[in-house]
């Protein structure tokens, strides 16, 4: 069976450049703490927590030692606290959603909050919604996960608004218009990263190619799910797994497309490529 694979399948640069920053630590200690986790991918953790790796999400509870932010970052409180406890950090954060930091600071010292377009929950929005304009001092900020959110925000303020890197486009474009609808005067700025753009129009392509789209990637990982959900919006069955053992029988499936999320292993995804084109 032939198989329709995507053309950018594998880590993103932001996940690969933080487990590679683990990989390191690990070789020259003996334990390293990671605060969260570093991506959202069961596999990639349980074979980092072989290796030493362990997982905390607070600086009370065991002893402080090397700790690395993983790839969605954390909030300035946090990594206060960790400082505070005499923990070493190492940041992992995406250098994306640096960009995104740093532009909450720069419109809150012009006296704009802003509007995060993301899930409320999401690991990413909550480190940004924690963003320290001084020392101690958070940036006013408000998650909009639709346009009707909108509606609420309160009026008498300056509006900039931004986006989670792994959004939907579709999604971000509602709600910017609802925002300009509203608040004429806001500026926007669609912040989502490049390797999402490219991985949703391959798994648009391949929705409308194929009958079936696998998509590799954890039920964790809100890009793969949203990857997923994109594949039945355009009309294809998606079937989203995480490892090999997971693939369902798709003998009958007739043409099939492949695509993964970003923080699914290549060799994964070749792995499940070949078990299609074996089958």
């Amino acid at each position: 069976m032939k198989v329709d694979c995507s053309s950018i399948i594998g880590f993103c640069s932001g996940v690969e450049r933080v487990l590679e920053l683990a990989k390191r630590l690990l070789e020259s200690n003996e334990k390293v703490y990671c605060i969260g986790e570093l991506a959202h991918n069961k596999h990639v953790m349980e074979a980092f927590k072989a290796k030493g790796l362990v997982c905390i999400e607070n600086a009370s509870g065991q002893e402080p030692g090397v700790a690395i932010i993983g790839a969605h970052g954390i909030a300035d409180s946090k990594r206060s606290e960790f400082e505070r406890s005499g923990y070493t950090l190492v940041d992992g954060t995406c250098p994306l959603i640096h960009v995104s930091r740093s532009l909450i600071i720069k419109n809150a010292k012009h006296a704009k909050a802003c509007l995060i377009a993301g899930q409320k929950g999401h690991a990413e929005v909550e480190g940004l919604m924690d963003t320290w304009v001084f020392e101690g001092v958070k940036a006013p900020a408000f998650v909009v996960e639709s346009p009707e959110d909108v509606e609420s925000l309160p009026d008498g303020l300056s509006y900039f608004l931004l986006c989670q890197t792994t959004f939907q486009t579709d999604a971000y474009e509602q709600i910017r218009k609802a925002v300009l609808d509203r608040f004429p005067q806001a500026k926007c700025k669609c912040t989502i990263c490049n390797s999402s753009l490219k991985r949703r129009s391959e798994a648009s392509r391949l929705a409308h190619d194929n009958d079936v789209v696998v998509v590799v990637g954890s039920e964790r990982s809100a890009n793969s799910k949203a990857l997923a959900s994109l594949v039945e919006k355009e009309g294809a069955a998606a079937v989203l797994v995480d490892s090999l053992e997971m693939l369902p029988s798709l003998k009958s499936a007739g043409r099939i497309g492949l695509c993964s999320g970003s923080s699914a292993p290549r060799e994964d995804v070749m792995a499940i490529k070949e078990a299609l084109e074996n089958a």
